[in-house]
C-alpha cells in the first residue's frame, strides 16, 4: 500500500501489537482488504525470514 500502512514490523520483533493494531483498523473499515493486506504482509515477512529480495514498489504478494 503506497501510503505506508502496510509498512508493517515484522513478526518476532517486538511489534506484535502494532501490526494488529494496523491490520484491526484495516478491518473496521473494509474486512475483505484487511484480509488481502494480511496476506501481503505474511508474505513480506516471509520474505524477510528467508532473506530473499524486497518486492518492488507496487506489486502485491500473498500467501
Amino acid at each position: 500500500m503506497e501510503s505506508g500502512r502496510l509498512d508493517l514490523p515484522l513478526p518476532g520483533g517486538g511489534g506484535t501489537r502494532r501490526r494488529w493494531e494496523a491490520l484491526s483498523s484495516l478491518a473496521r473499515r473494509d474486512l475483505s482488504l484487511a484480509r488481502l493486506c494480511e496476506g501481503h504482509a505474511d508474505a513480506l515477512a516471509i520474505l524477510a525470514e528467508l532473506a530473499g529480495p524486497a518486492p518492488a514498489t507496487g506489486s502485491r504478494w500473498g500467501v
